[in-house]
């Protein structure tokens, strides 16, 4: 018997190298170590000299079964290492996923009608993008997590196909960005555009106009003038209006430097709009000023015949006395007339004064609204970016509150306005009478 020790030796110790589990289950199998250990059994054998053949096959069947185990082990690796391997190639392969309608919308880019359909679908896609994002990742920590238990070749191939996919799904994120830029710039470029037809640039030039009318007298052009241009002014306030309720339900599908430009853009048209409105007001009490001034030297020579008239008194005997009696009648009349003008012209200062106020308090709600909006394009927290958009409704439904009480004074101004012209005919028309009755006394 020659070196046999050395056999049993070396197969105890090939024997000592297999886990000692089940079937090795949760061993770690060093397969370089066991076939370099095989191979070290293998060349005790061929130096060994056993006293009989039975010996021999005995301790070689021994050496056969742990080479068989080593060899079932290893092919259940490998086996578990191409499931493994296939699982997650075929996962990754499906990322991003596709989705027919976002590529059928693909194909109509370009085309404005379709940008309310846009936003739907765009947001189901980057729900599918951000899934995807979750998918990729949770397969990435399944690779890293199995590490061990892929094949070198395997673990290529898996790990090719993740990078594959991350690409992919980049390429998609960037292709998701850059259309939603550019429907985000369509939805700005109309609403923009809807602002600058509503209040367009030019303004009247109303103040050098009117000075001109004036002086060749034109008063009934005037009139005209001014009713014309409130009813622009009016209309252009409603359209402005309606573009406005366009931006706050359209504002969540515009990017924030889009949604800031629309905005300043409808601030710009309502700043032109307001100019406009102090030029036509500022028209307006100087042709009522000229009014009051035509009429006051009218009522001065009233005044005068009428002193004539009383001169002559002595001769009219009792005609003088129910001429008299009906002139102070009218005249009683007038003072009256001329008490309610005064009243409604105070209480017209008053609602323009209010006006002022009103416009003020606008001005610095519209200013802390934009602050608000500075605040939201810097947010760096859903939650904070959410209270601030909280304010920012709170100002947008004081600033709507504001612009309702502004059209509430601005009809008191317009009943005023029309009250105040019907006492004017009303004095006019007793002062005819007065007219008449001076004639009367002097003929």
């Amino acid at each position: 018997m020659k070196n046999t020790d050395r056999v049993f030796k070396e197969m105890k110790r090939l024997e000592s190298m297999i886990p000692s589990g089940f079937m090795g289950i949760g061993d770690h199998w060093d397969f370089k170590a066991l076939w370099a250990q095989v191979k070290a059994v293998q060349e005790a054998f061929n130096e060994a000299r056993f006293s009989t053949r039975e010996e021999r096959q005995e301790a070689w069947t021994s050496f056969q079964n742990l080479v068989d185990k080593v060899k079932k082990k290893q092919a259940e690796n490998s086996a578990e290492s191409a499931k493994l391997r296939d699982r997650i190639v075929g996962k990754a392969e499906q990322i991003p996923p596709s989705d027919d309608r976002w590529l059928a919308f693909l194909l109509t880019l370009g085309m404005s009608e379709i940008i309310e359909s846009f936003f739907g679908v765009s947001d189901s896609r980057k729900e599918d993008l951000k899934n995807a994002n979750k998918d990729l990742q949770e397969l990435w920590d399944l690779a890293k997590a199995k590490n061990d238990n892929l094949l070198r070749k395997d673990k290529d191939i898996a790990y090719q196909a993740l990078r594959s996919a991350n690409e992919r799904l980049q390429e998609a994120w960037n292709q998701w960005k850059q259309v939603r830029e550019e429907k985000s710039a369509e939805l700005r470029n109309q609403i923009v555009g809807k602002a600058e037809t509503a209040v367009p640039h030019e303004l009247t030039e109303l103040i050098g106009t009117l000075g001109l009318a004036y002086l060749t007298d034109g008063l009934s052009l005037i009139v005209e003038w001014l009713e014309d241009e409130k009813s622009k002014l009016q209309a252009q306030r409603e359209a402005l209006q309606e573009v406005w309720a366009l931006f706050k339900n359209e504002k969540n599908d515009l990017l924030p430097a889009d949604r800031q430009t629309v905005y300043q853009a409808l601030r710009d048209a309502e700043s032109r709009l307001q100019r406009a409105w102090g030029q036509y007001s500022k028209a307006r009490d100087e042709h009522n000023a000229a009014r009051r001034e035509k009429h006051e030297g009218w009522l001065n020579k009233v005044e005068e015949n009428l002193s004539k008239n009383q001169q002559r008194s002595d001769k009219l005997n009792g005609v003088l006395e129910r001429k008299r009696q009906n002139l102070e009648n009218n005249q009683e009349r007038i003072g009256k007339l001329e008490n309610a003008l005064e009243r409604k012209r105070q209480n017209l200062e008053n609602n323009q004064e209010r006006i002022g106020r009103l416009e003020n308090a606008l001005e610095r709600k519209r200013q802390h609204l934009d602050e608000l909006y500075e605040k939201l394009s810097d947010a760096r927290s859903d939650s904070y970016r959410e209270r601030v958009e909280g304010w920012i409704e709170k100002d947008d439904s004081s600033i709507e509150d504001i612009e309702t009480q502004l059209e509430r004074v601005n009809g008191w101004i317009e009943e005023d306005d029309s009250s105040i012209k019907d006492i004017e005919t009303q004095l006019e028309r007793v002062n005819n009478w007065v007219q008449e009755d001076s004639r009367t006394l002097n003929s």
